[in-house]
């Protein structure tokens, strides 16, 4: 190389071990010749996936390069260049006089601008909590104000520009509306309706005494471990070794003789009520990262739990399970399955006959399709059906409201006490943590978390009562997506209710 060359530190370690390894191979390769590979991963203490993707790189480039400089093919091939007897020369002269032409890397792609923030579904659900909140507490919910209130409880939390918050806003369903004074996000109307009919459903359960559970699902990998540790100086303190750069050839070997198949972890089902988690009807199992629930398994799930609650209550007690969204526990009873573009006219006519609806057989395609759109049948779902062998009522949770379900607060409990105690990083070891945590789960425990989430419960039904009776009626019928900087001016300010509900600016 020539002289004058200043290497960065991460240079110099490639290089020291590139020495090293050619060093320690003096008496004889440690890793077989033809194993490529392995000894780059060895020497260069990349993994066998970054190898892979800078090889293939490498002839990507070296293609370019011969694609753009490939001399004028001749027309006549037949003058044959004698070829010439080369000086036979040691393997070490070969070397050291030949030159190694390698093209030049591309520079790593910079994305411009910030990376866009993903948030996860309890993110989204306490957005919405929050906004009712203020509105429960008579405080506007504008973009200032729920940022502040967000920040106060969460002070890692992602979002951090009104901008990025308007932009969650409208993902969720919520959009701007101008009132006499003041333009405030509006909850989506389909959501409101969906928490009206659950808060009465809840409370009519409630006041007749019912046997209420919540249910839900969750997954823990094997891998996961407590996301804030203590390290030294030479930062040391994590249990859990890298498995990605930086290993040997060994190590891989042993990686991939690991008996734990890739990407797999536990999944878990279970309801819980106020006497704790339902033991019996709990459900831990095994599955990949890409497969955990269907409807099948869910289908045998909920006819298990509801027989072995019928029996364990007797005949006469009201019992309800609670249950999400999930794809798994929405599929419909085949009646009642809409029909879908994908099919041909002669089964959507067949569908229109087998319901008496009257329709012109010289109709297209999509006159049919609008017709049975119109007549579509009610929604009933296989789940509620089995459930109802046993008189056991579904109740369904608003959709994106994982606020409103209890269990989700034992989940969060459960996989903090999974991370402290997981130090082998093993299925099995995973299983019998979550086992634990599960039967230790108590009624105390319940009933705090049951009772945590009827104060959510609260919060919105004032809320929701609220933004009726006194901020709808002051609505402007144009719809507005950003706030003016008038507006805003207004909005940075706290608005409370006086006794009357009218509004006042402090």
């Amino acid at each position: 190389m020539p002289s004058g060359v200043h290497f960065s530190v991460d240079m110099k370690k490639l290089i020291f071990r590139v020495i090293k390894f050619v060093e320690n191979e003096k008496t004889g390769p440690s890793i077989p010749l033809y194993n490529c590979n392995a000894r780059l991963v060895a020497m260069l203490g990349i993994s066998e996936g970054a190898l892979l993707k800078l090889k293939k790189e490498l002839t990507a480039a070296q293609n370019a390069e011969e694609q753009e400089y490939r001399p004028p093919r001749l027309r006549s091939q037949s003058k044959v260049r004698p070829v010439s007897k080369l000086k036979r020369r040691s393997s070490s002269l070969g070397l050291s006089s030949a030159s190694i032409v390698v093209p030049e890397p591309e520079p790593t792609k910079k994305r411009s601008g910030r990376v866009p923030i993903k948030l996860s579904e309890q993110a989204d659900s306490e957005i919405r909590f929050q906004f009712h909140a203020l509105l429960a507490e008579n405080i506007y919910p504008n973009t200032d104000n729920l940022l502040e209130r967000l920040h106060q409880l969460h002070n890692d939390f992602p979002v951090q520009s009104k901008t990025t918050l308007r932009r969650h806003l409208h993902r969720i369903g919520f959009s701007y509306k101008s009132t006499t004074k003041v333009k405030i996000p509006l909850d989506n109307i389909c959501f409101v309706a969906q928490r009206a009919k659950f808060f009465r459903k809840m409370d009519e359960l409630r006041d007749a005494n019912a046997l209420v559970f919540f249910h839900d699902e969750s997954w823990i990998n094997s891998g996961t471990e407590k996301t804030s540790i203590w390290v030294d100086n030479d930062g040391k303190g994590r249990i859990k070794k890298n498995e990605g750069k930086g290993n040997s050839f060994n190590l891989i070997l042993e990686l991939k003789t690991k008996c734990d198949v890739l990407g797999s972890r536990i999944a878990i089902s279970a309801m819980m009520n106020i006497d704790g988690i339902h033991l019996p009807t709990v459900d831990i199992f095994t599955c990949s990262k890409d497969h955990s629930v269907n409807s099948e398994y869910f289908l045998k799930w909920i006819e298990t739990a509801a027989f072995r609650l019928r029996t364990d209550n007797g005949p006469q007690r009201r019992i309800c399970i609670v249950i999400d969204n999930a794809p798994w526990h929405c599929e419909l009873v085949d009646s009642c399955k809409p029909v879908k573009r994908s099919w041909k006219k002669d089964k959507i006519k067949q569908w229109l006959n087998n319901r008496s609806i009257h329709f012109d057989p010289l109709w297209s395609k999509a006159e049919l399709l609008e017709i049975a759109s119109v007549n579509r049948p009610m929604k009933r779902y296989k789940v509620n059906e089995i459930a109802m062998e046993f008189n056991v009522e579904i109740v369904r949770l608003p959709v994106r409201h994982c606020c409103l379900n209890p269990i989700e607060l034992c989940w969060a409990n459960l996989k903090e006490y999974v991370r402290k105690g997981n130090t082998r990083f093993q299925l099995t070891d995973v299983r019998e943590l979550a086992a634990q945590f599960i039967a230790s789960y108590d009624g105390d425990t319940a009933t705090k978390v049951i009772k945590r989430t009827q104060e959510i419960e609260n919060k919105f039904k004032i809320a929701d009562r609220h933004m009726e009776e006194n901020i709808e009626p002051m609505l402007d019928d144009e719809e507005s997506s950003e706030e003016s900087d008038v507006d805003q001016v207004m909005m940075n300010r706290t608005l409370i209710f006086n006794t009357e509900f009218s509004f006042q600016v402090d």
